[in-house]
C-alpha cells in the first residue's frame, strides 16, 4: 500500500469515528429529553436512540417523527399506520394514497364498518393506477384482528374505519413500495405476533459425556401410597431377611395360605411348624 492510499485509509477511519461519537452525542441528547417515547429514554435506551437515527436516515424522515411513530412490543419495531401512509404519500414513485371502500356492515360493538378497503395511487412515471391488496372483514375475522386484547377492546370493533385504510396502507406499500418501510411492520401486526420463548440457561455443571444439556430433568419419583391390604403390600423393614412375600405356607391355624409378612405380626409364629420350617429352609446360615 502506498503512503497516499495509507493516508487516505487514516482518513477514512478518522471520519468514521467522528461520526459515531457525533452520533453518541446525538443519541444522548435525544435520550435525554422527555418529549421522546419511554423507550428512547434515559442512558439504558441510547442504542434505541441510534437506531432509530441510522432508520430515520435511511427513510429520509425526521427521528423525532420517527421516535414518536414507533412501538416496540416483545423487542421488535412497529410503525403506526398514519405513518406509514405519510411514507407512502412522500414516495418518489406514486402520488398521494387514496381509499376504495365497498359495503356495509357493523362490528359485534354496533359500529358501521366497511365490508372491504383498498388503497390505490398513480404510479408518477407512467400514470397508470396502482392498487393494493383487497382489507375484507372476513379477512379480519379470520386473522383475530377484531377481538380484544385482554381487557383492552380492538380498536377494529370501535374505529373500523381509521383500521381499514390503515391496514391497506401497510400492504400497499408492502407490495408496490417495500423501500419505504425498511422491512418495518404495522403496530397491529407487531402486537399480534406471540411473545418469543423462554431463554435457554446453560446448566451450572458440565453435563455428562452423551446427556442433553437442555433436556427436562424427571421429576423425582412419588413415594408409594400405602395399601392396607397386607397380602399385596410391599416388604417393609424388619428384624428378619426380606421375606419373599409372593410365596405362602400353610396357616395350621387357620388352614388357609398364608404370606410370610402377615405371620410376622401372628403371637403363634414362635410356634408354628410351618413358620419354623420356612425360617429354617430361607434363614442364612
Amino acid at each position: 500500500m502506498t503512503e497516499e492510499k495509507k493516508e487516505v485509509a487514516v482518513i477514512e477511519k478518522d471520519e468514521k469515528t467522528r461520526g459515531f461519537e457525533l452520533a453518541q452525542r446525538q443519541a444522548r441528547l435525544l435520550a435525554s429529553s422527555s418529549m421522546v417515547p419511554v423507550q428512547f429514554q434515559g442512558d439504558k435506551n441510547l442504542g434505541n436512540c441510534m437506531i432509530a437515527m441510522e432508520l430515520a436516515d435511511r427513510m429520509q424522515v425526521s427521528v423525532f417523527a420517527l421516535m414518536q411513530a414507533m412501538y416496540v412490543v416483545h423487542g421488535k419495531p412497529g410503525l403506526e399506520g398514519k405513518f406509514i401512509a405519510a411514507l407512502v404519500n412522500q414516495s418518489a414513485n406514486f402520488g398521494l394514497l387514496q381509499y376504495q371502500i365497498e359495503g356495509q356492515g357493523k362490528t359485534e360493538k354496533g359500529i358501521d364498518r366497511p365490508e372491504k378497503c383498498r388503497a390505490f395511487a398513480a404510479n408518477k412515471s407512467t400514470g397508470e393506477i396502482v392498487y393494493g391488496p383487497w382489507i375484507t372483514w372476513d379477512m379480519v375475522c379470520k386473522n383475530g384482528w377484531q377481538k380484544d386484547k385482554g381487557s383492552e377492546t380492538s380498536k377494529w370493533q370501535l374505529l373500523p374505519e381509521l383500521m381499514f385504510p390503515y391496514r391497506a396502507a401497510t400492504y400497499f406499500a408492502r407490495v408496490n413500495c417495500p423501500e419505504v418501510l425498511m422491512g418495518m411492520m404495522l403496530r397491529e401486526e407487531v402486537e399480534e405476533l406471540p411473545p418469543p420463548p423462554p431463554k435457554l440457561t446453560m446448566p451450572q455443571s458440565p453435563p455428562e459425556p452423551g446427556t442433553d444439556p437442555y433436556k427436562i430433568k424427571d421429576a423425582p419419583a412419588k413415594e408409594p401410597k400405602p395399601v392396607d391390604d397386607a397380602d399385596t403390600a410391599p416388604m417393609t423393614d424388619s428384624p428378619l431377611p426380606p421375606w419373599n412375600d409372593k410365596e405362602a405356607i400353610d396357616c395350621p391355624r387357620i388352614k388357609q395360605k398364608k404370606f410370610i409378612q402377615v405371620c410376622l405380626g401372628c403371637d403363634e409364629k414362635e410356634k408354628c411348624p410351618a413358620f419354623g420350617d420356612y425360617c429354617n429352609e430361607h434363614m442364612p446360615k
